[in-house]
Parts: C-alpha cells; sequence; structure tokens
C-alpha cells in the first residue's frame, strides 16, 4: 500500500477535507481578535507572550485553569497543524488513529468547558471550536483499507 492508495476510500479523503478546513481555521483564528470585545491580542501575539513566558520562566507562576487553557492550545495547534500529513499512518495503525481520536476529543472538551467556565465567547474562541470540531470530524472519518474480495484462480485442467 503507498501513500495514494490511502485515499482510494472516499471518507479518507473526507477526512483529509475536514483537516484542511480545520488547518484553515486555524490560520484565520491567528488574525481574529481573542476576546469577546473585539479589541483583545491575536493568537500569534499569544505565541510571542508564550514564548517569552517559557524563556522567562514564569509558566510555573500561573494557575491550573490557565496552565490547562495553554496546554489545550498547544495540543490543538500540534494536532490541526500535522494531521493532515498523517492520514497515510493513521489509516494504517488503529492504535494512532484512536490514540489521535482521543486527544481531539479532549481538547475538545477542555475547550468548550473553558468557555463555559469563563462565560465569554469572542470570536476567537469560536473560531478554536470550530477548528477542533472539525478536526475531530475528520480523525472520525478515517477508514482502513478493506482488502480486496479474494477470488480463486481458475483451475486448468489438462
Amino acid at each position: 500500500m503507498n501513500a495514494r492508495s490511502c485515499y482510494r476510500h472516499p471518507m479518507n479523503r473526507l477526512a483529509l477535507g475536514f483537516f484542511i478546513a480545520a488547518l484553515v481555521c486555524f490560520v484565520v483564528f491567528h488574525f481574529v481578535p481573542f476576546e469577546p470585545d473585539g479589541r483583545g491580542p491575536t493568537f500569534w501575539e499569544f505565541w510571542c507572550d508564550l514564548a517569552e513566558m517559557t524563556v522567562k520562566g514564569h509558566l510555573s507562576d500561573l494557575d491550573g485553569p490557565t496552565l490547562s487553557g495553554i496546554a489545550a492550545l498547544v495540543t490543538s495547534s500540534f494536532l490541526v497543524a500535522v494531521s493532515s500529513f498523517l492520514v497515510f499512518w493513521l489509516t494504517r495503525s488503529s492504535l494512532l488513529r484512536w490514540l489521535l481520536v482521543s486527544m481531539s476529543a479532549m481538547v475538545l472538551i477542555g475547550l468548550i468547558a473553558l468557555i463555559f467556565v469563563t462565560k465569554t465567547t469572542g470570536r476567537g474562541r469560536i473560531w478554536l471550536v470550530v477548528m477542533q470540531a472539525l478536526h475531530l470530524l475528520g480523525c472520525l472519518c478515517i477508514r482502513r483499507p478493506q482488502p480486496e474480495e479474494f477470488v480463486p484462480a481458475p483451475h486448468l485442467d489438462s
């Protein structure tokens, strides 16, 4: 089985479409204000702040929910960025596929819970949840290729 044959199943092509749509939402999410009033920082500024906090060692000063939110955002970003390249391996390994489904579902549940706890729904947060939901749908659409039906060779009588 080569990398092209994993896309023969229409559900795998649909999964790739969901992964690409999630990646587009991820790119859009970087330029949308994170806060509901539209005046807050954008997500690309968050990466700069996170890098600065990591270098200076200020991550230990944050509380648990903030660290959980940062972990969910970083995990979600990584999953969305690499999943469209992993379809070949996801079709071959059930363990890898279900690990990705469980991670994606946990991040989606965490992000939705974070929105309900903070009671804020800014445009940035909505794009983030839509991105993760598209990613989860893509993970659930992946199918293993089924072996061709066995056709016995004809008997040659001499």
